[in-house]
Formats: C-alpha cells, sequence, structure tokens
C-alpha cells in the first residue's frame, strides 16, 4: 500500500483510531509507532506509521503533526493509546479536540506488573470501563478504589 493509498484511509476510519508502539527490538533501536483504524468490515487498517528514536512528547508532537499535514488538520474523534506521558501530553498539544482513552490491555497489563498478579478476573471490568470512559476525575477515583481493594486482598 502506497502513503497516498495510506492517507486516504484516514479520513473514511480517523473516527477511533488506536495508537501503540512495539518495542525497540529492531537492529536501529527504534520504535514503531502504529495508528489503526476498523474499517466498515470490521478489519484492522493501518492508517499511519513512524519510525522514532525517543519516545518523548517532541517526537509524538511531530507524529501528531505529521498526520495532520498528510490528512488536511483531520484529527481522530477517539484515540486510545498506552500509558506513555510523551504521547498523552503530545495529544493535549497536537490533538485538543481529540478524546483520549486509555487501553484497557494496557490498563490490565500494568496492573498485573504492579502488583505481580496474573488474575485479571480480580479486576472488576465494569471499573476498568467506567475509568476508561471519560476519564474524568470521579472516574478515576472509582479506579483507584478498586485497584486498592483488590491489592488488599491480595496480601
Amino acid at each position: 500500500m502506497t502513503s497516498q493509498q495510506r492517507n486516504e484511509l484516514w479520513p473514511k476510519f480517523h473516527d477511533v483510531i488506536i495508537h501503540d508502539n512495539t518495542a525497540k527490538t529492531n537492529r536501529y533501536d527504534m520504535a514503531l509507532s502504529l495508528f489503526v483504524g476498523i474499517d466498515n468490515n470490521f478489519k484492522t487498517r493501518l492508517l499511519a506509521q513512524a519510525l522514532t528514536k525517543y519516545e518523548t512528547q517532541a517526537d509524538y508532537s511531530w507524529i501528531l503533526q505529521c498526520t495532520l499535514e498528510a490528512t488536511n488538520n483531520l484529527a481522530p474523534m477517539v484515540l486510545f493509546t498506552d500509558s506513555d506521558p510523551g504521547m498523552i501530553a503530545a495529544i493535549q498539544v497536537v490533538y485538543p479536540e481529540t478524546r483520549h482513552l486509555l487501553c484497557i490491555y494496557h490498563i490490565i497489563e500494568n496492573v498485573k506488573k504492579k502488583e505481580n498478579m496474573n488474575h485479571v478476573d480480580l479486576i472488576s471490568k465494569d471499573s476498568i470501563l467506567a475509568a476508561n470512559h471519560g476519564q474524568d476525575i470521579l472516574s478515576r477515583r472509582f479506579l483507584q478504589q478498586e485497584y486498592n481493594r483488590l491489592s488488599a486482598s491480595n496480601l
């Protein structure tokens, strides 16, 4: 697929975009930044990609700015990412109108790492969805309370 063909996909499927970076496992020690959307046939479509040496706000801002330039300033309506602070800061600056949400998979993996847990079923799916839906202060408090409750029960 050419860059032009990929640029034509963004306007069609920019409603909800998922972003993730690969680990720096290539010989250049660079992260591959991928932007994926879901088409009208529920197939994943690669909408944009970039290689970056550093995962900083400056690098992410540059990547997001390039997506705007390539798509006539068409930002995603909703963007799911992991909890990388550089990406979160870049989204706030470059895509101020975009609704940023954290990926449930990454939330669960971070909780498991922090608590050394392998029991995903201990985490209430409703709690995670509530915290992810809107990312408002009440939802974050609710997730924190649920996290504290589960941590206490594992002691």
